[in-house]
């Protein structure tokens, strides 16, 4: 993690970041906490193998100390000063991470004299399996398997809304737990609570002619 004294021109910005902004806003930075795992395309794998966007990241995940705890809302200097990268460049690459989905602006603060923008990383660990669990291929799916079935699309739109309450709860609690594997134990967990689901058990005799049957 990134350490510098608190005579270091960073921590002097800090100083007047904190001094020109609300103790809320600043909070707000400081408490700032990683969730566990973010859910992303699986399109979007590679774009962090890039070695800047890669830096970027691990720097944001060890966050910035002025000799206290870390702050993981940093700004572009701030990354700039950690990595050695030139901060037009640095500016490139934070938004390819924003538009991927893997970074977003937290804060747009100011010191008096101009605004600064602080990004954060949406997660500790990415989970690139979003469009494997969206609403629109779920109801595609369906629809091939049984094109206008007003019973099942009503079972379909309950089970979304549900498995989407799930899916936050899941998140909360791995950001509780310190386990290996978080994305396993994230798909398995949401597979298991939503297996009794009436959707599912309807789905399950709907698609059953799909299935060859076993030979006796």
């Amino acid at each position: 993690m990134p350490d510098f004294p608190q005579d270091h021109i960073l921590a002097l910005k800090w100083s007047e970041m904190r001094e020109y902004n609300s103790p809320e806003e600043i909070a707000m930075l400081e408490d700032y906490r990683l969730p566990s795992i973010h859910v992303l395309n699986p399109e979007v794998q590679r774009l962090p193998k890039q070695k800047t966007r890669r830096a970027i990241l691990d720097v944001l995940a060890e966050g910035i100390s002025f000799g206290g705890k870390p702050r993981l809302a940093m700004s572009a200097l701030e990354i700039h000063d950690c990595i050695g990268t030139k901060l037009t460049i640095i500016y490139f690459h934070l938004q390819k991470l924003i538009d991927s989905g893997h970074v977003r602006e937290i804060a747009d603060l100011s010191n008096g004299r101009y605004d600064t923008v602080f990004y954060v990383r949406t997660g500790r660990t990415y989970l690139y399996i979003q469009n494997l669990l969206s609403d629109e291929s779920l109801r595609y799916t369906v629809s091939l398997i049984t094109p206008g079935d007003q019973l099942v699309s009503a079972h379909m739109e309950e089970y979304l809304k549900q498995r989407a309450e799930v899916s936050q709860q899941l998140s909360a609690w791995l950001d509780e737990q310190d386990v290996e594997e978080p994305e396993a134990v994230y798909l398995n967990l949401l597979n298991l609570v939503m297996a009794g689901h009436p959707f599912v058990e309807l789905m399950v005799k709907r698609a059953s002619g799909i299935f060859p049957k076993a030979q006796d």
